[in-house]
């Protein structure tokens, strides 16, 4: 069975073949500005797609980002995901000419990394030796345990819901009906220097589970509160992604609402929730195993491999 190639240059063309591996059904999200969403996808000679492997070249840092490799179930192969992700650098780099590429992920077994021994597999000259950090935590919580009135503060009670957000001045409006006043507030936020926002911009290249995404608003005045984006990777099995409170409604407690709505939300949908803390967020660490620390199920080292290629032209 001979396999072919072909690239997937734009998101909307990104999601119909996540669609039809079964992975996803949403296309409504766009990479935010100055990043391009990049993938390359297999498929055999009857155009059966195969699997894919994907990523998103951010323009300002000129770096080029490794998202996933998905296979279908009855083709996973280690020879398989070595050529898709082969084709990913090779065509990446023909395409942007990325300065470094980073591939962040969840290992198990600290001592052994098989993204690692994957990369090293793929034969490519050009492609230096990769660099790991570690760059957190990836802890995973059973919604069942969420469901329990002795986990944690309770957050089963019946005012967490919207009934209760009103009561307060909030409403919570589902992300992918956030209207574009809402999306600017948000982007004032994100250009706000008085705001802790790194990495928690909820304007991301990557699909997002419409059920348990969401902006909290103040209900007088429209004004952002927060948000939470979660990305779904399986029929009942999500990671939360982008979980944020502006500075401002801290002090009215939002961040107590929005984390108990968003638990509420998530156990009456959801089984498997995976929760990332980054090095060096002890608050965010703090809260994970104090809160929620009666539903952790495991938690596994964060790292993240990195390949600098610098700027010289160079030779495929």
């Amino acid at each position: 069975m001979d396999v072919h190639f072909y690239d997937v240059g734009d998101y909307s063309s990104l999601c119909r073949i996540y669609a039809r591996m079964g992975l996803h059904d949403d296309s409504k999200t766009t990479p935010s500005e100055g990043n391009e969403i990049f993938a390359v996808a297999a498929e055999d000679d009857e155009g059966e797609i195969l699997g894919l492997s994907s990523g998103m070249f951010h323009r300002n840092e000129g770096s080029f980002q490794i998202f996933a490799i998905h296979l279908l179930p009855e083709r996973r192969t280690k020879a398989l995901a070595a050529a898709v992700l082969r084709e990913l650098f090779v065509r990446s780099l023909v395409k942007f000419h990325p300065s470094c590429y980073t591939w962040r992920y969840r290992l198990q077994d600290e001592s052994r990394d098989p993204y690692c021994r994957l990369a090293e597999s793929l034969g490519l000259s050009w492609l230096p030796e990769g660099r790991r950090e570690r760059v957190g935590t990836l802890y995973k919580m059973m919604a069942a345990k969420l469901r329990e009135k002795d986990t944690g503060p309770n957050h089963n009670g019946d005012y967490w819901n919207d009934e209760g957000l009103a009561r307060r001045g909030f409403v919570a409006c589902p992300w992918g009906e956030a209207g574009e006043g809402t999306r600017q507030r948000i982007r004032g936020v994100l250009d706000s220097p008085e705001e802790d926002v790194a990495g928690l911009s909820p304007f991301v290249g990557e699909d997002y589970d419409p059920e348990t995404s969401f902006v909290l608003t103040d209900a007088k005045n429209g004004a952002v509160c927060g948000w939470v984006i979660c990305r779904r990777l399986a029929e009942k099995i999500i990671e939360l992604r982008r979980w944020y409170v502006t500075k401002a409604y801290r002090r009215r407690r939002a961040g107590l609402w929005l984390g108990a709505y968003m638990l509420r939300i998530i156990q009456e949908c959801r089984d498997v929730v995976y929760f990332t803390v980054l090095t060096g967020s002890d608050s965010m660490a703090r809260f994970a195993r104090g809160y929620l620390g009666g539903a952790m199920a495991e938690e596994s080292p964060l790292c993240r491999m990195v390949w600098e290629i610098g700027d010289e032209p160079l030779q495929i």
